[in-house]
């Protein structure tokens, strides 16, 4: 009998080690969780759970030997005291608590930024982790890392409050190619949505093996489209627990197949309550004249959903060379609480500008991301941000909404909140001009057919300005903004001012800082001659 080669050696020896390595893996999805939740019984490996019997206080599985989930580590300034949603968890295996009949206690991450994480062993073996959230005013992110990283890291960012509050189970199918790995999940408070906000964690439980998802079918989202030049903007409502999208597009009343798959939503760190909104799609493919048919589905672990009712829109070429008043426009509001309409639920100067350009004669829509505080408005969309400043105006919204957008006229009031609040100097001016440099060119490089007109910003109260300390600080931050624009304007950029804005006195801003209801018309009648005035003749500048 032969003699085995080397060569048939080297070939076993790579078929033993290749057999030998194990495939690592690390998904998840999440899902709704039903209430009792039976600790005991779904952690069968082990379990934990905070904030019952004390604050911060964590109870565990009695009979884990191993103690497989970690105590919370703080990311920034962590989690403190208890805080409680609407499921109950119960155990009867319990330390230092024996038994629970159903506490709906945790322990709660405040404020954008902070989280807390822990870990779990990680090697070949299949294990499943279920992490319970709750959250109030706030979205929650959750990442998984595999410490030998032998699998791309799980993130889910879906889940927020569909009115005030949310509750999450985050399912997380794990194995490490190696033995003597960790786990870690990090849990983090995202987006602030309301007054406050905070993320409770509650429990973590561990079983052998992995499990099947209890995840149904997803609901229809909604869905407007908005054409532009060459381009349709889109957005939807973006649905709780949903991680992914398919849109459908067709010059016919058939969908056809999807024409983009896995669609992620957006998600912004200074982003308010239009979370909930999905706004960052673009068909920018669309040709002028033609009508666009869109449709969107949301994706789970279930499978897709039904489709949403179908939108259509027809992209039309816009021409700055054409008056505003013989086509319609499209308006972008774009700044900060002014813009939003603060504290005007009817939004401010919006309505009563539109009702303006009507009885000029102008056909308008406002376009936008927002649509809150804009009761009765038929188009109540803007970009108003309240409590944002110029640099947060600029990295955060700008690119994704006036570059969505393409409106033919943006109205711009922005750098209030650099100037109203603590202990401001002129250097806080500069840096703030500097800013709003880089926030023009942003706005023209994305939408370069856009008449962009900019506002001085409104004089702030003794009571906002260090008993008027400040108003010098805003006068000269707008004469020098004046100047950048009148500057800008003659170099052949679409920009202009808006000259009568200044008519507004603090003696019309109700809290010394946003403007009371006849000053918001005051502000509109602003804008509107501001508008009228993009159609007048300019004369040449006269040379010297």
């Amino acid at each position: 009998m032969q003699a085995p080669s080397i060569v048939s050696y080297l070939l076993l020896l790579l078929t033993t080690l290749t057999a030998a390595v194990p495939a690592a893996q690390l998904t998840g999805w999440t899902e709704l969780p039903t209430t009792p939740v039976d600790l005991t019984g779904e952690g069968t490996l082990d379990w934990a759970h905070w904030g019952f019997g004390g604050d911060r206080l964590m109870n565990h599985r009695t009979d884990s030997t191993v103690g497989l989930i970690s105590s919370l580590t703080n990311v920034k300034n962590g989690v403190y005291g208890n805080e409680a949603s609407g499921i109950a968890y119960m155990w009867k295996d319990g330390t230092p608590t024996v038994a629970c009949v159903g506490s709906n206690s945790g322990v709660r991450i405040v404020d954008v930024g902070n989280g807390a994480s822990f870990t779990v062993p990680a090697d070949p073996t299949i294990r499943t982790v279920r992490l319970y959230l709750s959250g109030h005013h706030a979205v929650a992110s959750v990442r998984a890392h595999l410490s030998d990283s032998s699998a791309p890291d799980w993130q889910d960012g879906s889940w927020f409050p569909q009115g005030d509050d949310f509750t999450a189970v985050y399912v997380m199918t794990y194995a490490s190619t190696k033995p003597g790995q960790t786990l870690t999940v990090t849990m983090l408070d995202k987006s602030r949505l309301g007054d406050w906000d905070s993320i409770i964690v509650h429990a973590v439980t561990v079983c052998a093996g992995s499990v099947k998802p209890a995840a149904v079918l997803p609901a229809a989202p909604i869905m407007t489209a908005i054409p532009g030049d060459g381009r349709v903007a889109l957005q939807w409502t973006r649905l709780q627990g949903i991680a992914t999208y398919n849109l459908y597009r067709s010059a016919t009343d058939s969908p056809g197949v999807p024409w983009r798959s896995g669609v992620s939503p957006t998600t912004s760190d200074i982003t308010p309550s239009q979370e909930k909104l999905l706004i960052d799609a673009a068909d920018t493919a669309a040709t002028n004249g033609t009508a666009w048919h869109y449709w969107v589905s949301a994706v789970n672990q279930a499978g897709e959903g039904p489709r949403s009712t179908v939108v259509t829109a027809a992209p039309a070429r816009g021409n700055v060379a054409t008056p505003l008043k013989k086509r319609h426009i499209s308006l972008l509001p774009l700044g900060d609480s002014i813009t939003f309409g603060i504290p005007d639920p009817h939004g401010g100067y919006r309505p009563v500008l539109i009702s303006g350009l009507t009885k000029a004669g102008y056909l308008s829509t406002m376009v936008g991301s927002f649509t809150d505080n804009s009761l009765g408005m038929a188009a109540p969309c803007h970009e108003g941000w309240p409590g944002r400043t110029i640099e947060q105006l600029r990295d955060g919204v700008v690119d994704r909404a006036v570059g969505i957008y393409q409106p033919d006229v943006i109205l711009l009031m922005i750098g209030t909140n650099n100037l109203a609040w603590g202990d401001k100097k002129q250097e806080d001016v500069d840096h703030a001009l500097t800013s709003y440099d880089s926030l023009l060119d942003r706005i023209l490089a994305a939408a370069p057919k856009a008449r962009l007109i900019v506002s001085p910003i409104l004089p702030l109260s003794g009571a906002n300005s260090d008993k008027g300390a400040k108003q010098p600080l805003v006068d000269a931050f707008n004469h020098a903004l004046h100047a950048k624009v009148e500057s800008r304007a003659k170099n052949g950029q679409l920009i202009s001012w808006a000259t009568q804005m200044s008519a507004i006195t603090v003696d019309q801003l109700g809290d010394g800082v946003h403007p009371t209801v006849d000053a918001y018309s005051v502000m509109a009648n602003a804008w509107l001659e501001s508008i009228k005035a993009l159609d007048a003749p300019h004369e040449a500048p006269v040379a010297h």
